[in-house]
């Protein structure tokens, strides 16, 4: 059961009155006032009430583009119920008399603020040492990643228990609309992966979404996830983590050093490039060290280590003023719970369901890549379906898309007309249409391309970024 701050035995919680004062003083003086202190105070950051409900009522006046002075709050109070319980119309005046001047009221709003993210670490810190002292408390690895969990959620200046108004909802879409319709029509809502018929279909990756991207081994799953990280860690320059829990890091870099140069692996593992390949490598590397792209290796990583080590970084982005824009975990079916679950299916819709929380958490696009299963391989066609994603109920439910990557050259070396062709099939997309987004694949050194990019005959061009 969660705690109030008020309900902490033996101390008064962190609080500033005073400020709270200031704040309102301010806003009933002028007007423009508001809108700066909006930026940064909700009603549930006043450690009082009456301050609370004083603070709702100007922001509602706000809001709806009225007048805001000591009359027409009065005036709010009443037709509201609450002007005697906030204590009458000498208690908002007196308010007016704490500040002859509007100017501070940003630094009295951040006053507020700190105190009342304060009160937050208090009751987070207060319910974890309460289970510490349980004999039958919860597990140390899941007590760390609730610390870390409210830190994250007080440094991001947003609580998880913060409920939203229609009315503000309404107002956010307007203002997205507006957005969107002031933006070139080629440009994406969401983060755009670079593969046009792709975003066309998904309007780019949604932050807050999970996305799985699903295959049998060797139709280029992991290929196509980093070509999405070269394209928005390169070309973007948009910082990105990568959970790869079956290739290590070192390898990692390798391949996408010889996607980006347009040389083969092999090749360059047995030092048989020509001299022009040889002179896109060190091209390539210089492009690929610059790219903001975070790498994590942990074999059978767990949840709890997923979600800490993502949170840790979108924090210390954030420091920097820059924002984590993407997460791609290889693959799903290899991470673990860190604790005993009652089956595979019951573990991997865990595992999936965290992955969507952690989404809507951060705020980030997920992507989760995923095997399918031998049914695949019995089809005539071989072309994948949703149904044959492993452990398949609960990732079809959580995701907000599901991407099959199906190469017809794999299964049939001697169609020619697929050769070098490659379909990531939109089997599920919560937000738009379902399709088939065709691009060329390069086998040699495993990087995508548009399906327009060159004509068959030519050879590929390396990426300009």
């Amino acid at each position: 059961m969660q705690m109030d701050a008020s309900e902490i035995p033996d101390r008064l919680p962190p609080q500033n009155l005073d400020a709270e004062q200031c704040v309102l003083g301010a806003m009933l003086l002028h007007r423009e006032a508001i809108g700066e202190v909006l930026l940064h105070l909700t009603p549930e950051d006043f450690y009082s009430p009456i301050h609370g409900e004083v603070f709702s009522v100007l922001s509602e006046l706000y809001d709806d583009n009225r007048p805001v002075d000591l009359l027409l709050a009065v005036e709010e109070l009443k037709s509201r119920g609450s002007l005697e319980k906030v204590g009458g119309v000498p208690v908002l005046a007196a308010l007016m008399e704490t500040v002859h001047s509007a100017a501070n009221a940003e630094a009295y709003a951040k006053l507020v603020r700190a105190a009342s993210e304060k009160r937050r670490l208090v009751v987070a810190a207060t319910e974890i040492l309460t289970q510490c002292y349980r004999v039958d408390g919860a597990p140390v690895e899941e007590l760390v990643e609730k610390a870390e969990q409210a830190v994250f959620e007080v440094s991001r200046g947003r609580s998880s228990q913060d409920i939203a108004s229609m009315k503000d909802l309404v107002k956010t879409a307007v203002e997205r609309i507006d957005k969107l319709q002031d933006q070139d029509n080629d440009v994406t809502s969401g983060l755009s992966t670079h593969y046009s018929d792709l975003d066309r279909m998904l309007d780019g990756l949604a932050p807050g979404s999970l996305y799985v991207l699903a295959g049998r081994p060797s139709m280029g799953k992991s290929s196509f996830a980093t070509s999405v990280l070269s394209n928005i860690c390169i070309r973007d320059g948009k910082p990105a983590m990568l959970f790869t829990l079956e290739v290590p890091a070192e390898k990692i870099a390798e391949n996408m050093l010889c996607s980006n140069a347009a040389v083969e692996v092999q090749r360059l593992l047995r030092g048989q490039l020509s001299n022009d390949e040889y002179a896109r490598v060190p091209v390539a590397a210089g492009k690929l060290s610059k790219a903001p792209l975070f790498v994590d290796d942990t074999p059978a990583i767990s949840l709890t280590r997923l979600r800490s080590l993502s949170r840790r970084m979108a924090t210390r982005l954030e420091g920097r003023g820059e924002e984590l824009g993407l997460i791609v975990v290889d693959y799903l079916q290899l991470m673990t719970l860190g604790g005993p679950a009652e089956s595979r299916q019951i573990e991997i819709s865990r595992l999936s369901a965290g992955l969507k929380q952690l989404a809507r958490e951060l705020m980030v696009p997920v992507i989760a890549l995923s095997q399918l299963n031998r049914a695949v391989e019995a089809r005539q066609d071989k072309r994948p379906l949703m149904g044959d994603l492993r452990e398949s109920g609960s990732i079809e439910q959580d995701a907000d898309a599901i991407l099959l990557v199906f190469r017809k050259e794999y299964y049939f070396p001697d169609d020619v007309a697929a050769k070098g062709k490659a379909e990531i099939i939109v089997a599920k997309n919560r937000n738009g249409p379902t399709g088939v987004a065709e691009l060329n694949f390069h086998a040699a050194w495993m990087r995508f391309e548009n399906a327009h990019h060159f004509p068959e005959s030519a050879a590929p061009s390396v990426p300009s970024f």
